[in-house]
């Protein structure tokens, strides 16, 4: 899942005349980012007189959904990522990429972790070398 995050990990939140930009931060908080005044805030703002009533209410009640989604999530994919590497899942690198890279909330997991890399022609279960997954410009 990626709840709505692009690769970045950042997603906007539409108050009509403004958004914000939220973004997924590598401990999984969320940051938010005025567009309009070109700085960080702390939370949501409550609608202002300009604002589409209806958007901006919208748009904080998914903020709100967001971070209990976030935290459901991470629980999950967690528990799951746990018990397949404790199994000895292997994947190929294109699906290692699609799941690990591409994904938003579980390239915060591929960043966390060392991992092995193997041979893909043999059955050995000694690793060729292990990497750590570093994205520069995220």
């Amino acid at each position: 899942p990626t709840l709505g995050f692009n690769k970045e990990g950042e997603k906007i939140l539409d108050y009509g005349p403004r958004n914000f930009t939220i973004t997924l931060m590598p401990d999984f908080s969320l940051s938010i980012f005025d567009n309009e005044k070109q700085k960080a805030i702390k939370s949501m703002p409550a609608p202002g007189a300009n604002d589409d009533a209806v958007k901006a209410t919208a748009a904080k009640k998914e903020f709100s959904e967001l971070k209990k989604q976030i935290k459901a999530t991470v629980q999950s994919q967690t528990n799951r990522l746990e018990k397949v590497l404790m199994n000895g899942r292997r994947w190929t690198a294109g699906s290692w990429n699609t799941l690990f890279v591409e994904n938003p909330i579980m390239h915060r997991f591929a960043t966390a972790l060392i991992w092995g890399v193997y041979d893909g022609q043999t059955d050995r279960n000694v690793p060729l070398y292990g990497r750590r997954h570093i994205q520069y410009g995220r």
